[in-house]
């Protein structure tokens, strides 16, 4: 037999609580050449008796296969098993002179030299080595290294007796502090309170106590010579349109709008109004209204509407080279921000457009700000008003919804779901299945009658709309190859118009 292995142990072999059979890939001659380490949880080693294991293949040179335990549960995950082969430090082969040489004989005792150069090699492996130019005492090091720990535990101990004594401190000091009087009176220096609320009102501070003075991110600004807040200091001028109202009235045929104050009071310089416009350099100038401002649309000036057609008025702001006065339109898209325009003079009688922007002196090239929406129907006569508004809404952003051009609803279905699903929507307060390919999407605001538009599309070869309502439209989806309707796994419908 021939050695093919370099190794004499075997493992360590950690426990999974199913596994008992072990085994090693070198051979081992004997039972007594055999020693099987078990190590426990605290890593405690003990040599197992031959009793306690079942071992088998000595003397293959594939190795010796170990079945332990050999009854009860299997080692589990924090115990190993480790299989070393041992044999002894002595020379048994006798060779006399003129007697046998045979040559298994002298094979298996260099076999065993060869096994006891492994055993020796394992063992060393495991030793404590100093570098092969240093002339130090491996025993010298060692010492070294255990007079070291020995120093580490006693410093790790006096950490532990530092801690409690910290502890102790700080159980001193609690103590201390509980025998103080709480809460400190006020004429002893503190606030007579033992929360920070009471303390600002025992002390006469409102919340502005808690903030800094200053610009920057949660200060308190301070307010102009004139009692208000700088306009730089409000960032957002694009969406200011402050302490504004709109009085609507009919009379003679003839609309009258005038500006007011939440209060619903004329503007003043104690009750100011402040609308921001925006500069062609992209930045906002703030003008502040402290007068009251009006715009008559005459009788006879029809603004483009029919007779009895119930519709928008587009009431707004324009900045006369810081004069603020009043403008009036049927298209709300006239009031687009961030630009220039021109207004013609409303006349007496003769605002006939629907796209012209009217005030009462015709101006050239200034700044808009759309100011509110006022739904009203005109009178049976066109270019009569007898008819009071139904609803005023003031605008303080850009507003979109209200303009035909917007879209008032919007949804994304699944229509191969039984039932189906909805996706995502806007403003769609249901979609009813009426059954193979066929959808009705209920809306959440009504229309303003049927004239509005409803785009419809899927992913079926063919889409329609059969039928729309003020309140709903019904979508329907087939395939090309196939004459009756049928299910679309998407189905994406949007409405644009005026809402009722």
């Amino acid at each position: 037999m021939t050695i093919q292995t370099t190794s004499s142990k075997a493992g360590p072999f950690i426990g999974n609580g199913s596994t008992t059979t072990f085994a090693c890939n070198f051979p081992i001659d004997k039972p007594d050449d055999l020693q099987v380490v078990y190590t426990n949880a605290l890593a405690q080693d003990t040599t197992l008796d031959p009793s306690q294991y079942m071992a088998a293949g000595f003397g293959d040179p594939a190795g010796v296969t170990v079945t332990y335990p050999i009854s009860g549960p299997p080692i589990g995950a924090t115990e190993k098993l480790t299989l070393l082969r041992l044999v002894d430090y002595d020379q048994q082969t006798s060779i006399t002179n003129q007697g046998g040489f045979y040559p298994t004989v002298i094979e298996k005792a260099l076999d065993r030299i060869v096994m006891q150069c492994q055993q020796l090699a394992e063992k060393v492996g495991r030793a404590i080595s100093v570098s092969v130019s240093s002339n130090e005492d491996p025993n010298a090091a060692f010492q070294s290294i255990a007079v070291n720990a020995a120093i580490a535990e006693e410093a790790a101990s006096e950490a532990v007796g530092s801690a409690d004594s910290a502890a102790d401190s700080a159980a001193a000091a609690a103590a201390s502090a509980a025998s103080i009087e709480k809460p400190i009176p006020i004429a002893s220096g503190g606030t007579g309170a033992q929360t920070a609320v009471t303390a600002r009102d025992n002390l006469g501070l409102g919340t502005a106590a808690t903030k800094d003075i200053g610009t920057a991110s949660g200060n308190v600004p301070t307010l102009n010579t004139a009692g208000r807040i700088a306009p730089s200091l409000l960032e957002d001028h694009s969406q200011l349109i402050a302490n504004a109202a709109f009085a609507v009235s009919v009379a003679a045929n003839a609309i009258t709008v005038a500006l007011k104050t939440k209060a619903g009071s004329d503007p003043s310089a104690s009750d100011p109004v402040r609308v921001a416009f925006c500069n062609w350099d992209g930045s906002y100038v703030v003008r502040t209204i402290t007068a009251n401002i009006s715009l008559v649309l005459s009788s006879g000036s029809t603004l483009g509407f029919a007779a009895d057609e119930t519709n928008y008025l587009h009431v707004g702001f324009i900045d006369n080279s810081g004069l603020v006065e009043l403008a009036i339109s049927k298209d709300g898209a006239l009031w687009l921000e961030d630009r220039a325009i021109d207004t013609t003079t409303e006349g007496d009688g003769s605002a006939d457009s629907g796209t012209v922007l009217y005030s009462t002196v015709g101006r050239s090239g200034v700044a808009c700000r759309l100011g509110c929406l006022v739904f009203i129907q005109a009178g049976s006569t066109v270019g009569n008003w007898s008819n009071a508004p139904s609803r005023i809404s003031t605008v303080t952003v850009n507003p979109l919804q209200p303009y035909k051009n917007a879209c008032k609803a919007w949804v994304n279905i699944d229509g191969n779901n039984s039932p189906l699903t909805i996706r995502d929507s806007f403003g769609v307060l249901s979609v009813t299945d009426n059954g193979i390919g066929n959808y009705t999407v209920n809306y959440l605001n009504k229309m303003n009658g049927v004239k509005y538009c409803v785009t419809a599309t899927s992913s079926q070869a063919q889409t329609n709309i059969p039928s729309i309502t003020s309140t709903s439209a019904t979508i329907n989806t087939r395939s090309a190859a196939v004459t009756g309707l049928g299910d679309a796994g998407m189905v994406c419908v949007e409405i644009k118009g005026m809402l009722a």
